[in-house]
Formats: C-alpha cells, structure tokens, sequence
C-alpha cells in the first residue's frame, strides 16, 4: 500500500518533486526492492534509479527514512521498561537456567551501555580537543 503522506515537516510539498516522484518514495518505503517500488509506483526500473541520482528525490527519501525509524526507536524506548521489568521477573525464576539466562542478558546489556557511554564521553574530549586545535 503506497503511502502519501506528501507533505514535509513545515506542511508543504517538496517543490522540486513531480506527484510521480512522491508515489515512488512511498513505493520504495513500502516495499522490500527498487524492482517491487518501480511496480508499485508504476515507473520502470531506470527511472526510478535515474531519479535515485537526484539530491531532491533522495534527501526526501532519507527525510521519509529518518520518520520511519525515528517512530519505530520512539517504540523501542516505550518498551525498555517492560523488557528491563521482564528480565527482572526471570531472575527469580524457579529455573536456574532461565535465572542464568536472565542475569547474563542483564549483565551483558549494562556492559554494552556502560562501554556506550565511555565511548561518548571520550568522543566527547576529542571533539572537545578538535574544536580547541582549529581556534588556535
């Protein structure tokens, strides 16, 4: 099913783009293959790569990208709670393999977010440094 939500963030239509455009965008959001898009969009192949090329056609399609996934991360984070909340339960499962289980995926997961924030806090300084380097 195409998708036509055409407008962009502030309500207008991206001017540099024809309404066949726009159909192919959602085409190729909506489905698994540029061949499948140019189909669902009812454009052959080598226009819908042809249009690929344009910087309108693909900073609107990253933009439509971007919405995608920033909704499905905004999902993801709804259910941090409940999965941290899950894992939690099996701890005290009566199973020790589940137990175990349980607390490997915990102890993994604070390891990640651990070595995560390091590794931002480090990026951090060295952006820190650079931006310090260019003003000199």
């Amino acid at each position: 099913m195409i998708r036509m939500n055409k407008m962009k963030q502030n309500g207008t239509v991206p001017a540099k783009l024809t309404h066949r455009q726009l159909q192919a965008i959602a085409a190729i959001l909506d489905t698994e293959s540029m061949e499948a898009a140019a189909r669902l969009a009812h454009v052959g192949r080598t226009t819908l790569y042809a249009w690929l090329r344009e910087p309108a056609f693909r900073a609107e399609l990253k933009r439509r990208q971007n919405e995608i996934f920033d909704a499905a991360l905004a999902r993801l984070k709804s259910l941090v709670g409940n999965a941290v909340n899950g894992l939690g339960e099996l701890v005290k499962a009566e199973s020790e393999s589940v137990k175990r289980a349980a607390c490997r995926d915990i102890l993994d997961a604070a390891l990640k977010v651990k070595e995560l924030h390091e590794i931002d806090e480090r990026l951090t300084e060295i952006e820190k440094h650079l931006e310090e380097l260019r003003h000199e």
